[in-house]
């Protein structure tokens, strides 16, 4: 992931964020966790970007929605919530030519 790819793909975010009027924070990292580019929307809250930094991490390092984490979590594998990941919905692995 470029910084040119980040610019091009917000994984939907920015887009998808504007018919509800949403101050969100689009965090993108490459396949080894470093921060390619976090775009910070009008209205986003003081924390936001804290909480999409960390729910990219965890998408990009694990290979899977952040989502996954916390359906584990809720399920039967609460020791899951000791990893230093954030399990909530929100994070998106991004897949370029199979990668």
């Amino acid at each position: 992931m470029t910084l040119a790819d980040a610019k091009t793909d917000d994984g939907g975010g920015r887009s998808g964020s504007r018919p509800q009027q949403m101050g969100v924070v689009i965090a993108i990292l490459n396949d080894g966790g470093r921060i390619v580019a976090v775009h910070r929307m009008d209205g986003a809250r003081p924390g936001n970007d804290q909480i999409a930094i960390a729910k990219a991490t965890t998408s990009a390092m694990t290979c899977r929605p952040s989502v996954v984490w916390e359906k584990w979590i809720e399920g039967p594998h609460k020791a899951y919530a000791t990893f230093p990941f954030i399990a909530a919905q929100g994070g998106l692995p991004i897949i370029v030519d199979g990668d």
